[in-house]
């Protein structure tokens, strides 16, 4: 009996699309700063926040609506203060440093700040009595604050105050945006496109210390998200917001 046409064909893999759509995804965050940093020359970072926060909720409606029409699906009062919650720690505190942190830094600078972000989660999973942290995380934070401080030591020397502050401002952004939400194997790739795209487009230049520095804080993260395993989603992995 002859096969169907499908018989010899596979179901799609979900998990190696939704890989590959994380993979552009990351692509996508990396590219960011720099265009970011074109659109500061023809708008403020308040302007920019400004037209995001127009087309932000006109693309949410738009997706409602293909999703569920006109009826959208209700949201009852304790999600609806989780989600308050999280639009104020994830959308106007993290977004609003971000933005701010790239217009006083390079691109580079703050794309390999903010991918520090998984150190956050660790602490904060710490703090609040969910997970004990293990010599090697230990380990792992001190070699990622370690490349920061070199990252920023020629900063730091030379007293440009300002260019200082666009580092720090998204460190702190870098916890806010993992009290709420990790994707943490996806913040390894940024750094590195933010870092080619900055170079090709905005002719952003980079020293061997620099390098050096990003190189060290990404290595201490990895170390001090992966040397616990746990089971995992191979793409990302979520955090409950807690109360």
């Amino acid at each position: 009996m002859p096969s169907s046409p499908d018989a010899n064909h596979e179901p799609p893999d979900d998990s190696r699309l939704a890989l590959w759509a994380a993979l552009a995804m990351a692509a996508v965050w990396g590219s960011n700063f720099s265009v970011q940093k074109v659109l500061f020359n023809a708008l403020t970072p308040g302007g920019f926040l400004f037209a995001r926060d127009l087309i932000m909720p006109v693309a949410a409606a738009l997706l409602l609506c293909s999703r569920h029409g006109l009826h959208w699906p209700r949201v009852g009062r304790v999600d609806g203060l989780a989600l308050l919650k999280l639009g104020l720690v994830g959308h106007l505190l993290h977004v609003r440093l971000v933005t701010d942190g790239s217009h006083w830094s390079t691109a580079f600078s703050s794309s390999l700040i903010l991918a520090c972000g998984p150190m956050f989660t660790q602490l904060i999973l710490h703090w609040r009595g969910l997970e004990q942290l293990t010599r090697g995380q230990v380990a792992g934070v001190a070699v990622a604050w370690a490349g920061v401080l070199l990252l920023l030591s020629d900063k730091l020397v030379g007293g440009h105050w300002q260019a200082r502050s666009g580092d720090l401002t998204p460190l702190v952004a870098a916890a806010f945006f993992s009290y709420y939400t990790v994707s943490a194997p996806l913040m390894y790739p940024m750094p590195p496109v933010a870092g080619l795209v900055a170079w090709a487009l905005t002719g952003e230049r980079f020293t061997g210390v620099k390098l050096a520095g990003a190189a060290l804080a990404l290595a201490g993260v990895a170390v001090a998200q992966f040397v616990n395993p746990r089971s995992r989603d191979p793409v990302c992995e979520s955090v409950a917001p807690v109360d």
